[in-house]
């Protein structure tokens, strides 16, 4: 160091430092600046217009002023102090985190302060934690939807197999199937699917595939296990991946004739059996006659002649209330269209669906036919848990029946205030003296409804 900077000036050094450094002060060791120097006059004239004859410890916030104090002790060393991370209050930039490091300045009483500007790390650093937050509650949400899928398929009432058909080898089989063909999941999974029915005349794979395609059961199809046994297959056809495969419900046959056969449904119900809309034709007390395959997956019941003979009210969010609308409606005017309403599945998830009906009279008899058609998830979150707010009178008038209209009221009012926090916050870069003054509120008033509504 003698050797490479005896020669140098004053001037030149202050210059060396404004390179080197975002900021350099000179400061006493009380901590009162008497030089300052900066690279960024945005940020650093924000924070304070004229720093010389200023306190150190009045531009930071209340946090920072122990380290402040620290630094000052720490100067006196020989080699200077560590690097402390410093938060300066900023009425723009809410606030500015500086790493400072001092050096004590030799024939004098002073103190040489330099720092580094962090806020660029301080914004990575956010978006990084954000990513990350994002990431663990999708993979939360993931891990909860497979868990519930698993026990969905284990504790199924049928003999259920995943078929890929493009191998036509066994993806999956719950536990009933495992007992069906007497052997271990383990062992089923991989096997081709002709390995573990019995022989035929007819093509298996090609029956099953036509059955699934035609929304029809194969009977008395043989299984291979221990014993010899029949059992009647239902077919569905889905996708996966942008992969066909073929989801097999086995339930077992009361016939020892192992022929297959394909019973015969009225073409005016098999061509809706699946159709990608649920259709539902009721008596009118509710009681169903029939269901399609679309309107069983948004119930979450897996075999759909399961649902005949129950009420469709069953699964209304709103039941006991839904139902009586649509037939009050359906006796006055033969017809209802674009009826919105929420369906509540077996396993606990739910549905917001629009429903079309049409009264049916056929000899003597009348029945309703409902067409219902999803429109999105209807899982709807607490408003004041995930900061949601019904932006229109539809969806503000959706919750009356879920909750009084003092509950209403309260909930919505909690959420506007809580969002116009938020706003104001993220427009003044999070500097809550700002956003205090924008709302017209006073500093301390901001801090309680923060800390009331989980912000702090």
């Amino acid at each position: 160091p003698e050797a490479a900077f005896s020669g140098l000036d004053p001037s030149s050094i202050g210059e060396m430092l404004l390179k080197a450094c975002d900021i350099s002060l000179v400061v006493s060791a009380t901590g009162v600046i008497s030089d300052i120097a900066y690279n960024d006059e945005t940020i650093f004239k924000d924070i304070a217009v004229d720093w010389a004859g200023t306190t150190f410890h009045d531009l930071v916030t209340v946090e920072s002023q122990p380290k402040i104090d620290a630094l000052l002790v720490d100067a006196t060393k020989d080699n200077g102090s560590s690097w402390r991370q410093v938060n300066h209050m900023s009425n723009q930039f809410g606030d500015v985190p500086v790493s400072y490091s001092s050096f004590p300045l030799k024939n004098s009483d002073s103190i040489l302060l330099v720092g580094r500007d962090l806020s660029g790390t301080a914004r990575e650093q956010k978006r990084l934690m954000n990513a990350q937050l994002s990431m663990e509650r999708a993979y939360a949400r993931l891990q909860a939807s497979e868990a519930r899928y698993r026990q969905i398929f284990q504790s199924a009432g049928e003999a259920v197999l995943i078929i890929d058909c493009t191998t036509m080898k066994v993806i999956e089989a719950n536990s009933l199937a495992t007992r069906m063909f007497g052997a271990t999941a383990n062992k089923l999974v991989g096997r081709r699917l002709k390995d573990l029915l019995g022989s035929s005349d007819l093509n298996v794979s090609e029956a099953l595939m036509q059955a699934a395609l035609g929304g029809r059961i194969v009977k008395n199809l043989e299984v291979g296990g221990d014993e010899n046994q029949h059992a009647n297959v239902s077919a569905t056809l889905l996708r996966e991946d942008k992969k066909p495969i073929l989801l097999l419900r086995l339930t077992p046959s009361l016939s020892d004739d192992a022929e297959i056969s394909l019973p015969e449904y009225r073409i005016s119900l098999s061509s809706l059996t699946h159709m990608p809309d649920g259709f539902v034709v009721t008596k009118t007390d509710g009681s169903i006659l029939f269901a399609n395959q679309s309107f069983s997956d948004v119930v979450e019941v897996l075999n759909g002649e399961k649902l005949r003979g129950d009420q469709l009210d069953r699964w209304f969010d709103r039941m006991g209330v839904d139902f009586n609308v649509l037939t009050t409606n359906l006796k006055e005017h033969g017809s209802v269209s674009r009826f919105s309403t929420t369906l509540r599945g077996e396993a606990g998830s739910s549905e917001q669906v629009e429903i079309a009906a049409v009264e049916i009279s056929e000899k003597d008899e009348t029945y309703y036919g409902f067409v219902i058609r999803s429109v999105g998830s209807a899982d709807r979150p607490s408003p004041v848990e995930d900061g949601l707010l019904p932006y229109t009178a539809e969806q503000l008038t959706s919750l009356v029946g879920h909750m009084s209209l003092k509950d209403v009221v309260k909930e919505t009012t909690v959420v506007i205030e809580r969002l116009c926090i938020e706003a104001a916050l993220e427009l003044t870069g999070d500097n809550r003296a700002s956003a205090a003054q924008l709302l017209g509120l006073s500093r301390q008033s901001l801090y309680d409804k923060l800390s009331k509504s989980g912000l702090a």
